[in-house]
């Protein structure tokens, strides 16, 4: 590892060094070893202005063991020495650099945050891999989907990333125990790396995501949400549980499921039994079970935006999410008004102008902004 601070140090990092450092990195005692070079980096400076570069590399290998006795390894690149003056800089802006954290995440982007608050972007298109702080491959980017690499190691600490998707994208993660979890735009999932010696499997869900979850008889699979926990073996269903709405609702595809209040979890005889094509709603801590149209509610897996017979104010909520806009309705009575539709390649204005088709109202946008306002006569359907 000495060899890739050396050359992030002198700017002759490749992209994978680069990536295998921020890993590295994750670990505070790791953080405390890129300090120490750096500030050797600069001793050298003060002290070797116009030394040879076999000079600089001796009395590298010379202050590295004296800081770190225990260790065998030696450096076997020569770099450039940085201003006098810039040693503390250089260390905080490159730690800044390399870890970002909370305060930095991209909000259009899909991000992968560790469980110490560091963070890596993921690029849909690009095929990537995900070190941990050994440097050790955990996970790969493909395709389009986050797949977690099987360990079979007994030993592993229960640790927990979180993938944040935005308004506008959908991600795919494929868990440690094969589970696979569809995550839809605008929604926040929180789960176990592993489930080694794990009684159960949990994951915390701000959003909506569709799971296929892979059985498993020794461990139960846990969704938390802010309204209901749903508990499962393995099947096939969709939760939609976001924080700006007033509801939260799972819908059944296959198997079966029981759903309690958060804090019921564990007390079998307050938690409901769900059957394919039913559906709970959990409102004001109340749940209300009904037959659904399941393939109306997963549709949006397949880049679907869809809705039936729903109010107008909740149909804006989906068309912020889907289309990454802001949308100001300043005409109130357009808000019950009820709707059915599939839309899949249209622009937002394609939807806004097929909802005028039915309906009298007037909008315009600003920047990222749609501002809804009523014509001069009333809105009638």
């Amino acid at each position: 590892m000495e060899d890739i601070i050396i050359r992030y140090i002198t700017n002759t990092i490749s992209d994978e060094e680069l990536k295998s450092l921020q890993s590295w990195l994750r670990s505070p005692e790791n953080r405390e070893e890129f300090k120490e070079i750096v500030i050797i980096n600069q001793r050298l400076d003060e002290n070797y202005n116009d030394i040879s570069t076999d000079a600089a590399y001796q009395q590298i290998k010379s202050i590295t063991l004296q800081k770190k006795r225990t260790t065998t390894k030696l450096y076997k690149a020569i770099f450039k020495y940085a201003a006098v003056g810039l040693l503390f800089i250089g260390i905080t802006i490159g730690l800044y650099v390399i870890l970002q954290t909370d305060k930095e995440i991209p909000a259009n982007q899909i991000v992968l945050k560790f469980e110490d608050g560091t963070f890596r972007v993921i690029k849909e298109n690009i095929n990537d891999e995900i070190r941990n702080e050994k440097g050790n491959i955990i996970a790969k980017v493909e395709g389009g989907t986050l797949a977690y690499v099987k360990n079979n190691a007994t030993n592993l600490k229960i640790t927990y990333n979180e993938l944040i998707v935005p308004y506008g994208k959908r991600f795919q993660l494929k868990m440690f125990d094969g589970t696979t979890v569809f995550i839809n735009t605008g929604s926040k999932l929180k789960y176990q790396v592993s489930f080694v010696k794990a009684k159960m499997r949990e994951v915390f869900l701000d959003g909506e995501a569709y799971f296929n979850v892979a059985k498993n008889k020794a461990s139960t699979f846990v969704v938390h949400t802010r309204d209901m926990d749903i508990s499962v073996l393995g099947t096939r269903f969709n939760v939609s549980s976001y924080h700006d709405e007033n509801s939260s609702s799972v819908v059944l595809q296959e198997g079966s499921i029981q759903v309690s209040k958060p804090s019921e979890t564990s007390k079998n005889e307050k938690k409901l039994l769900l059957f394919p094509g039913q559906e709970v709603i959990a409102k004001n801590k109340m749940f209300k079970v009904s037959k659904s149209d399941v393939e109306q509610h997963i549709s949006w897996i397949n880049g679907q935006l869809s809705f039936k017979n729903e109010r107008f104010e909740n149909i804006i909520k989906k068309l912020e999410r889907y289309y990454n806009v802001n949308i100001e309705n300043n005409s109130l009575p357009l808000n019950d008004i009820r709707y059915t539709g599939t839309f899949t390649k249209e622009s937002i204005i394609e939807v806004l102008n097929i909802f005028k088709e039915s309906t009298q109202f007037n909008y315009k946008i600003e920047a990222n902004k749609i501002i809804i306002t009523s014509p001069v006569n009333s809105i009638s359907q």
